[in-house]
């Protein structure tokens, strides 16, 4: 297990220096290696295939910034989930449910961004914007399945076992993608649904234990506000 979760911190690493597919390369490693929860030769070679881009990373320090999103755009919860032992060890999910979930997470965080960071606004102005643009799509559709797996791979166990910092992440990106697809009555119900449990948390005095609270709350007001659709997010 313990190897898992340190391949989850470096891959984790690689995605916030936008090295998506070297990151996407280890998570779909660890995801077929949960079951045996391996500590094989091969995750020492993995991430030695890898060690030098992240000493450059290091250097050069261009890590992806905290910030999520400026005011006049959608937030996008952009930090990849990160294991320790002693959550798996507390949590009241089965490890090997905890880690895969956390891995399809991160998995389809990676093919979410890779689809905002090279997204063309319609209507595409060259064939090549539109093959690009048909490309976004498809990633971001087969993201919205990933986050939905997880979902779905978490609630088979119990809802009371789901972080709800995990939870808002998802439910929010999700939206982000049904509204980036056009579907918008399909976002408008996920960002009821996080309004619906931040205002909980909030009534529960729980509100300093969520991640990125202001960029939920942002993008739950313009519900309230009755906000414009914003396509997607930088």
């Amino acid at each position: 297990m313990d190897a898992l979760v340190e391949m989850n911190d470096f891959a984790a690493f690689l995605m916030e220096c936008r090295e998506y597919k070297r990151a996407l390369e280890i998570w779909n490693y660890c995801l077929t290696h949960v079951p045996q929860n391996q500590h094989s030769s091969i995750d020492t070679e993995i991430m030695k295939k890898h060690k030098d881009v992240m000493k450059s990373c290091s250097a050069n320090h261009h890590r992806r910034p905290v910030n999520n999103g400026s005011a006049n755009k959608v937030f996008v919860y952009r930090n990849p989930l990160r294991l320790t032992e002693s959550e798996l060890s507390r949590s009241h999910v089965d490890p090997e449910v905890a880690m895969s979930s956390n891995f399809i997470f991160n998995i389809a965080l990676c093919h979410h961004l890779i689809a905002l960071d090279t997204f063309v606004q319609q209507p595409p102005r060259s064939d090549t914007d539109l093959l690009r643009h048909k490309h976004c799509i498809k990633r971001l559709r087969g993201a919205l399945k990933l986050y939905e797996l997880g979902f779905h791979l978490h609630s088979k166990k119990g809802l009371e076992g789901m972080s709800m910092n995990y939870a808002l992440a998802l439910i929010n990106n999700c939206a982000n993608i049904y509204e980036t697809l056009g579907s918008t009555g399909k976002a408008q119900r996920f960002y009821h649904h996080m309004l619906s449990s931040l205002m909980m948390m909030i009534d529960g005095g729980e509100a300093e234990k969520v991640d990125e609270l202001e960029g939920y709350l942002r993008n739950a007001s313009r519900l309230i506000l009755g906000g414009k659709n914003v396509a997607a997010a930088a």
